[in-house]
């Protein structure tokens, strides 16, 4: 870094001076941020550092104490800005989490109080900008909400009036820009608007009015000149791929606790040393996104996959799942090799019931002495793609979307071998549709962070 350094904004302790060169403060840094007075850094790791002036609580670190040293403030972090006095982070779970200066609602805390320390202030965020005193996000759904100073129109809401609550101000917006009071946007189809304090023609707008709605810039268009010609000459090698190999990049790396990884592409696996079969036509459709390819949809045909030497009585089960079907089985774990309903043989079992609520259960040789306790507390959505995780060892952890759902203490642990078997769906399903992509099963048993970095990678 390199700048002003009075107030600890670099963070080099015992410098306090105007640095003229660039000198290394951090390492392993993927994003900076910073104001006048103070700067925070994300690492690679999810960490969020911070330093400089803390007067009313910028840097989130529980005091309002200057900092002149990189201080630890939050972690699971995947996003940042930093407005003059106040601080926001996106967690890799989409919430978004505020500190600072509240003086104008910019914090989006439905109040004017400052606070020192992090707080939860909205949820399904992908994207964060800070003005001086006003805040805006994007969600997923490509919304744009706005929260703080209004005094010259900066969040665009046809009015000066400040906002405490987040306030929706436009929609399919791509990105999102803030000056000190003025902000601009670029909505999906490219187009470029604009609002707020225009005394500089900050706005570009071809005058100098202020302006407190969204306003379009016709942005002139470049023609580029050639002075020079050149030819080129381009050579392709192209190698065949055999159709056994799936070619989409996976959005993790697989790691050696992984003993199945089924991207659902065709009838192959993309990681896993077990076997796998399609009993019965299997129809594979486009997923969720473009990172997940496609997925496999199972109907009433009496269709399901079986995979053979599959098991672990510690670790994760992964998937994606949409369906519009309720109190149905998802998927078995077995210890007998059958191509039909058994009446024994079953050790583990994830399935939806009655109010589509997922539900982790056990069951020990033919013993009911190892089932689980109740359902999870949320319903999963209808017709809506949905990720589910379940970690065993030895009590056990559901979660939906990222967000830990339920947790069940004391014993939960399949007697599900290595050499034992799977069935998804468990032999079929009798009406209506399920969907299921990214079936990833290991013998680590994942974070709470794990698995919400997961859901954040597939989602962004």
């Amino acid at each position: 870094m390199a700048g002003k350094d009075d107030d600890g904004q670099i963070g080099t302790p015992g410098n306090n001076i105007v640095n003229k060169n660039w000198i290394q403060v951090l390492t392993d840094v993927v994003a900076v941020s910073g104001s006048e007075y103070h700067s925070l850094a994300l690492k690679q790791d999810g960490k969020l550092f911070a330093t400089g002036k803390n007067n009313y609580g910028q840097l989130g670190t529980g005091d309002n104490e200057d900092k002149n040293i990189w201080t630890l403030s939050l972690t699971d972090v995947v996003a940042i800005a930093v407005g003059y006095f106040h601080s926001m982070a996106i967690r890799c779970d989409g919430s978004l989490w505020a500190t600072g200066k509240n003086s104008f609602g910019q914090l989006g805390t439905e109040d004017i109080a400052d606070r020192n320390e992090w707080v939860k202030v909205a949820e399904n965020v992908k994207k964060v900008a800070a003005g001086w005193a006003h805040s805006f996000v994007i969600k997923q759904d490509d919304s744009l909400y706005a929260v703080g100073n209004n005094y010259y129109g900066q969040l665009g809401t046809n009015d000066d009036s400040n906002r405490l609550n987040w306030t929706l101000v436009n929609n399919n917006i791509t990105d999102i820009g803030c000056g000190d009071e003025h902000s601009l946007l670029i909505k999906n189809n490219g187009s470029l608007s604009v609002t707020g304090l225009n005394n500089e023609g900050q706005l570009g707008t071809g005058n100098y009015n202020n302006v407190n709605i969204w306003t379009e810039i016709n942005l002139p268009e470049i023609t580029p000149t050639f002075t020079n010609t050149a030819t080129i000459t381009l050579t392709f090698t192209y190698t065949s791929t055999p159709t056994t190999v799936l070619t989409q990049i996976p959005v993790f790396t697989p790691d050696s606790s992984i003993i199945l990884w089924d991207r659902m592409e065709d009838n192959s696996i993309y990681v896993g040393t077990c076997t796998k079969e399609a009993i019965g036509s299997v129809t594979f459709t486009a997923s969720l996104n473009s990172k997940m390819g496609n997925c496999a949809l199972f109907n009433p045909l009496n269709n399901y996959f079986k995979y053979n030497g599959i098991g672990t009585t510690s670790g994760t089960v992964e998937f994606w799942i949409k369906t519009n079907i309720t109190n149905t089985g998802i998927m078995w774990g077995q210890w007998e090799n059958a191509y039909s309903p058994p009446a024994m043989g079953y050790v583990m079992g994830i399935s939806l019931d009655e109010l589509r609520k997922i539900k982790f259960h056990v069951w020990g040789y033919g013993s009911d002495s190892n089932t689980c306790p109740s359902p999870g507390n949320n319903s999963v959505p209808e017709n809506d793609w949905v990720y589910i995780a379940v970690t065993y060892n030895p009590g056990a952890k559901i979660y939906i979307n990222g967000q830990l759902d339920y947790e069940i203490n004391g014993l939960c642990t399949p007697e599900w071998s290595p050499s034992y078997y799977l069935y998804l769906p468990p032999w079929g399903i009798t009406s209506g549709e399920m969907y299921i992509d990214e079936l990833i099963i290991s013998n680590a048993v994942r974070t709470d962070a794990d698995i919400a970095q997961r859901y954040y990678e597939w989602t962004h």
